[in-house]
């Protein structure tokens, strides 16, 4: 019984430390973002956030938590295996990032390179979430939490590399903003 209190500690606790990990990160990241971009390029860049974050929701169209459902308890209506819904996902996101893209191209919007690249982050996101659905399903929580920490990581180092050692400009960031219209 004391060994199951504990395991499940160690669970709940990576689970935990993940999650503080993450949102500090992003917090951290935000706050450099300002102090280095001034308010004007942070809003750009919050705002085309904003718009690709919406539109992952449609990148994920529900498969993370179909995968981890089916990795859990495999239902027999879906007849699908994890594996063949992971093929069938990457299949959709590749189509759905592209349609995303295409609309970006075709929109009057001035900073079409910056959303189509936001719109490309979030489909990373989406599978770095996909994986982290199987690690869970899998009940392998502490895998899970260690992916997070490492995918935090990766997401993170790199922008505060290139906004410290280049001279601070929303470009850096992902988007020209000599050309910004916000208008529709």
């Amino acid at each position: 019984m004391h060994d199951s209190r504990l395991a499940l500690l160690r669970i709940i606790g990576s689970q935990w430390a993940s999650a503080v990990y993450g949102a500090a990160t992003m917090f951290f990241l935000i706050v450099f973002l300002a102090r280095m971009l001034g308010p004007s390029s942070l809003a750009i860049f919050l705002y085309i956030q904003a718009i690709a974050s919406l539109f992952a929701i449609i990148q994920d169209g529900g498969s993370q938590t179909l995968l981890f459902r089916e990795k859990v308890s495999p239902s027999k209506e879906i007849g699908l295996t994890p594996h063949a819904l992971v093929s069938g996902y990457f299949s959709y996101i590749i189509l759905v990032t592209l349609l995303g893209s295409a609309a970006a191209l075709l929109s009057p919007v001035a900073f079409k390179p910056a959303l189509i690249l936001a719109l490309i982050y979030f489909a990373f996101r989406c599978v770095t979430n996909m994986i982290s659905s199987l690690l869970k399903g899998q009940v392998s929580f502490t895998k899970e939490a260690i992916w997070r920490f490492q995918i935090n990581t990766l997401l993170v180092i790199p922008v505060f590399l290139i906004i410290w050692y280049t001279p601070p400009s929303p470009e850096k960031v992902f988007w020209d903003s000599s050309s910004v219209n916000l208008s529709f």
